[in-house]
C-alpha cells in the first residue's frame, strides 16, 4: 500500500464507459461503475500475523488456509456467502461459513474453534494478573449476528465452549496454581448491547487448586493482581461512572466433580499442609436480578476422611452479595493441627475431634452468623518449645 494509504494496482483500472479523449457535451452519460464476481476462491495458504502493540509481538501462524468468497457485487453492497478453514497451531482447526455485507457492517454465521492452544494468547493479559497460563485448548462453536449501530457492534450470539486440560502457574514462584481437566460451557446465548448472557449448563470437573500462606503470612491469592507501587501520599482519584442498568447473566446449573484443593500454610514452624478432596456438587439458578437466590449444594472431604456439606443459597452476581449458607464439617482430626496449637500455645495435640456447624446470613451488608463448635475428647501432648 502507497503512503498516502490508496492501493496501486487500483490505478490500472479505469472506469466503465471512461474514452482516452473528451467527449461532446452532447454524449449520453456512462452508466455508473458496477462489478459482480461469481467466486472468488484460494487454498494451500500460510498466513503469519503479528500484533507490535504488545512487547514482544504474539505472533500466530495460520497454515493450509484455504477460502471461497461468492455473490461480490457493487456499487450497492449485496450480501455474499463466505467459507474459510485453516489449521492452528499443533492440532488446532479454524473453520467459518456464513454471509456478509460490507457497508454498513452485518455478519451472520457460524465459527468453529478446535484445539486452540491458549498459552500463546499470554501476551493479552493484564500485567498486573501474576499468573501464567501454562496449557489448555479451547474448542468453542458459536453462532454469531452481528451488525454496525453507530462506531460500535451488536447483535447475538448462541453455542458452546470448553477449556481442556487447562494448567497454570503462580509467576511468583513458579508452582503450580490452578489445572483442570475439563471446563465446559453450554446453551450459551446473549446479546452485545446491551450486554445479556444465558447459559445453560457449566461443568467442571478433575480439577485442582492450590492455596498457600507464604512466610510473611499473605495468601498466594491475594498476590495474584497487583501492580506498581503508590506513594502513601497519594491520593486516589474519584473517577464518575454512568448509572445504567447492571449487566443480564443468568446461568442455570453450575455443576463441580473430582475437585481436589492443596492447602500449606508456611508462616509456621513447621509448616502445615493438608488436602481437601473429592469436591463437588451444585448450584442451581445462578442470576444477576436483584430478587434471585441460586441453591447451594457442595460437599467434599478433608483427608478423606472428614466430610464437609455446605448448603444453601446465594447470590453472588448481584451489586451486593446476599447468601444463607450452612456449614457442617464434621470429624475433623485435631492432631494434624500440632503446628498452630505448638506455634502458638507451645504443645502438640495428642487426640481430638472436632465438629463445627456454622450459619451465615448476608442481606443488605449485614452478617448474621450462628457458630456450633464441639470439641471431642481433646488432649495435649508433649510441650515444645
Amino acid at each position: 500500500r502507497g503512503r498516502a494509504g490508496a492501493f496501486p494496482p487500483l490505478g490500472l483500472l479505469r472506469r466503465r464507459g471512461q474514452a482516452t479523449a473528451p467527449t461532446a457535451a452532447t454524449a449520453p452519460a456512462a452508466p455508473p461503475f458496477s462489478y459482480k464476481v461469481g467466486t472468488i476462491s484460494g487454498q494451500g495458504l500460510a498466513i503469519r500475523f503479528a500484533d507490535g502493540t504488545k512487547s514482544p509481538p504474539p505472533a500466530f501462524a495460520l497454515r493450509e488456509l484455504r477460502f471461497k468468497v461468492a455473490g461480490l457485487s457493487g456499487p450497492a453492497p449485496a450480501p455474499c456467502s463466505f467459507d474459510l478453514a485453516a489449521a492452528y497451531g499443533p492440532n488446532g482447526t479454524i473453520d467459518a461459513s456464513g454471509h456478509a455485507v460490507a457497508s454498513p457492517l452485518r455478519l451472520d454465521g457460524t465459527v468453529s474453534l478446535r484445539r486452540i492452544p491458549l498459552a500463546g494468547f499470554m501476551p493479552y493479559v493484564p500485567k498486573t494478573v501474576r499468573l501464567v497460563v501454562t496449557g489448555g485448548d479451547l474448542d468453542a462453536r458459536m453462532g454469531v449476528d452481528l451488525y454496525q449501530q453507530g462506531t460500535g457492534l451488536a447483535g447475538s450470539y448462541r453455542g458452546r465452549l470448553g477449556v481442556r486440560h487447562f494448567s497454570s502457574i503462580d509467576a511468583a514462584d513458579r508452582h503450580k496454581l490452578l489445572s483442570w481437566e475439563s471446563l465446559q460451557f453450554d446453551q450459551v446465548q446473549g446479546a452485545l448491547a446491551p450486554f445479556a448472557l444465558r447459559i445453560g449448563q457449566v461443568s467442571l470437573s478433575d480439577y485442582r487448586a492450590r492455596v498457600i500462606v507464604d512466610p510473611d503470612g499473605r495468601l498466594n491469592l491475594q498476590k495474584l493482581i497487583g501492580g506498581p507501587e503508590k506513594p502513601a501520599s497519594a491520593a486516589p482519584k474519584t473517577v464518575a461512572t454512568p448509572a445504567g442498568p447492571p449487566p443480564d447473566i443468568r446461568v442455570a446449573d453450575v455443576t463441580l466433580q473430582g475437585g481436589v484443593l492443596s492447602f500449606a500454610d508456611h508462616h509456621l514452624s513447621p509448616s502445615f499442609e493438608t488436602t481437601m478432596y473429592n469436591l463437588g456438587g451444585r448450584v442451581s439458578g445462578l442470576s444477576s436480578a436483584s430478587e434471585a437466590m441460586a441453591d447451594v449444594d457442595l460437599r467434599g472431604n478433608l483427608e478423606n476422611q472428614s466430610p464437609l456439606r455446605i448448603t444453601g443459597r446465594l447470590n453472588p452476581l448481584r451489586g451486593d452479595l446476599a447468601l444463607d449458607l450452612k456449614i457442617r464439617f464434621n470429624d475433623i482430626e485435631l492432631s494434624p493441627l500440632t503446628p498452630y496449637s505448638a506455634t502458638y500455645l507451645g504443645y502438640t495435640v495428642a487426640r481430638g475431634k472436632l465438629f463445627l456447624d456454622l450459619t451465615y446470613h448476608i442481606a443488605k451488608g449485614h452478617l448474621d452468623s450462628r457458630n456450633r463448635v464441639f470439641i471431642d475428647q481433646f488432649t495435649f501432648g508433649k510441650s515444645v518449645e
